[in-house]
């Protein structure tokens, strides 16, 4: 969801927009994993704070499949759009919510 979210905050308000979001973690997620699973490979997963707290089994799955999961940002918001101090509370955030949930993030992509 935080895709639509951080392009325009109103979507946080609209539940069709909210259930297409939902979609990736709830449905895509698992099969991705199994599709993996299948051809035994791993693979990247750049995830954002506040999707990781909303979907937080998926990121459980994710991990117990061996997958690196990675850091993009807290609300998905363009860094350009932070100060300073708004960017470093941005990645704190976004890097506490994937570590709370057992992350061993390496790795970061910006939003942006």
């Amino acid at each position: 969801e935080e895709v639509w979210i951080g392009e325009d905050p109103q979507n946080a308000f609209r539940p069709g927009v909210l259930s297409q979001g939902a979609y990736g973690p709830k449905v895509a997620v698992p099969l991705i994993l199994d599709l993996l699973a299948q051809h035994g490979i791993s693979a990247s997963f750049f995830v954002s704070g506040r999707d990781a707290e909303r979907h937080p089994q998926a990121i459980r799955s994710i991990i117990a499949g061996g997958h690196e999961v990675g850091h993009h940002g807290y609300t998905h918001t363009s860094v350009l759009q932070f100060t300073e101090e708004e960017e470093r509370e941005e990645l704190k955030r976004g890097l506490n919510a994937l570590t709370e949930l057992g992350a061993a993030i390496t790795g970061y992509r910006s939003p942006s």
